[in-house]
């Protein structure tokens, strides 16, 4: 599918988000049973696309000697591969749904819908002060059996 179009003016917010998704696969360790040694990191966008092109450059790195993969999503039953999950604006009324089959697939939920990691996402944007923070479910992390480090959870309010 094409990279649609951005439906967000901020480009300067969606750049800092872009790079936070990228360090995301440095500070979390995904099980063996769904991430083999080698394998590509597939980060996947579902629905709006707020990003525009924040995120191609992704594509040209590597974490933890994994190249990464960028796919755009327009269902949450095509998630399957997907690693990293940011969920749109566009899918908050589907959202237990899509939290509930990315967490099956032990996928790292990421959204900016409000209260996103209290709803059960894993990490959650929030701006303040003119900021990106983060919100992270831990919760939520250990039900998709996920283990974020330390040196992330410093860096977020903890939410359940």
């Amino acid at each position: 599918m094409a990279r649609p179009e951005p439906i967000q003016a901020d480009e300067a917010e969606y750049r800092v988000k872009a790079a936070y998704i990228y360090n995301f696969a440095n500070f979390v360790t995904w099980p063996v049973t769904v991430l083999a040694a080698g394998e590509p990191l597939e980060v996947c966008v579902l629905g709006d696309n707020p990003f525009g092109g924040a995120l191609e450059p992704i594509t040209s790195r590597t974490v933890a000697g994994r190249s990464l993969r960028l796919r755009y999503l327009e269902r949450a039953e095509s998630i399957e591969g997907c690693r990293v999950l940011f969920v749109g604006s566009s899918e908050r009324y589907g959202l237990g749904h899509i939290l509930e089959q990315a967490r099956q697939r032990s996928v790292l939920t990421v959204g900016e819908i409000p209260d996103f990691a209290l709803q059960g996402g894993v990490i959650g944007f929030v701006v303040r002060d003119g900021k990106v923070r983060l919100e992270i479910n831990s919760r939520a992390a250990r039900r998709a059996s996920l283990k974020i480090s330390a040196k992330l959870l410093e860096v977020a309010t903890i939410v359940e």
